[in-house]
């Protein structure tokens, strides 16, 4: 209150001297020439400082992936919120695999390698049971492809994740699938997992569901030397496996998008039991047949 009272009261006093014309201009001339010195130097700090946080030239590889993030950022400004599908573990183990971790080489004509070794001594296998639930997209686009990341960790910290994608058209015109499929590489996952693998069911009916999502090392061979998958890091004692979508690839007439899931949370996730030398999730199987089965090679109801 005192420091708003020391600036009133000069005011007053001011009005109390009667100033002369060349009092006033004089006045007038010095506020003038004030104020062009604080906006000329105003001006000569912004452009300082913004010539301060000028960024480097990008490269043309950094310029593409900067690219690739914007119009995925954009796209999933346009993301139906909706999922496409509901998905739930059917069956999954991992285990000592003693047989058939070595085979012809199909391909001798072409690599010239006469056997082959499975990827891993303890292969992977995992079924999903994935049901198309929603018929939003159909005004949307033409087809589209939902793509989740199923991962397995153990207590030891060693872990597998695999790509797996699932989709069905909405117009029953579509047919030609490479357009969606040659997006998939588009997310980071398509790199940095263990494989990759999925399915298309064209006309796909509504809530209904198809138990064929077979994912996992378990089948895959190569000219390496097999590896522990996730005994890589000692004998584990306990095995969890998670889903969770990361994103989608549309096709409406000739354009083509991929949609990053921002919130990627875990759809489902399940922690397998121990059985025998190797750890099982399992409800397509009877408790009596489950010995009696190749566990890497269940069989698979029809639905």
């Amino acid at each position: 209150m005192t420091k708003n009272k020391k600036l009133i009261n000069p005011c007053k006093k001011l009005r109390k001297i009667e100033p002369t014309k060349r009092h006033l201009s004089l006045i007038c001339a010095l506020l003038i020439a004030a104020l062009l010195i604080v906006v000329a130097s105003l001006v000569s700090s912004t452009s300082l400082f913004s010539a301060a946080i000028v960024e480097p030239a990008l490269t043309e590889s950094q310029s593409e992936a900067l690219s690739l993030k914007t119009s995925l950022e954009q796209s999933d400004q346009l993301h139906i919120t909706e999922p496409q599908f509901g998905v739930n573990i059917a069956y999954a183990y991992v285990g000592p695999r003693k047989d058939h971790f070595i085979c012809q080489n199909p391909l001798q004509d072409k690599i010239p390698v006469a056997t082959l070794n499975a990827e891993s001594l303890y292969p992977v296998l995992i079924y999903l049971n994935i049901t198309h639930i929603s018929n939003a997209e159909v005004k949307s686009c033409d087809a589209k492809l939902t793509v989740y990341l199923v991962q397995l960790s153990a207590n030891t910290g060693a872990t597998e994740s695999y790509l797996y994608v699932e989709g069905t058209n909405y117009d029953p015109a579509f047919s030609d699938l490479s357009p969606l499929s040659s997006h998939i590489s588009d997310f980071d996952e398509a790199y940095t997992s263990n494989g990759l693998s999925g399915g298309f069911i064209f006309n796909w009916t509504v809530n209904t569901s198809n138990l064929g999502g077979r994912i996992g090392s378990c089948g895959s061979y190569s000219s390496k030397s097999s590896g522990l998958g996730l005994w890589s890091a000692g004998e584990p004692n306990t095995i969890t496996v998670s889903v969770h979508r990361i994103g989608s690839i549309s096709a409406d007439g000739e354009s083509v998008s991929a949609a990053a899931d921002v919130d990627s949370e875990n759809l489902v996730q399940v922690p397998l039991e121990r059985y025998g030398d190797g750890f099982i999730y399992n409800t397509i199987v009877s408790q009596q047949k489950l010995s009696q089965i190749d566990l890497f090679n269940p069989p698979i109801p029809e639905t």
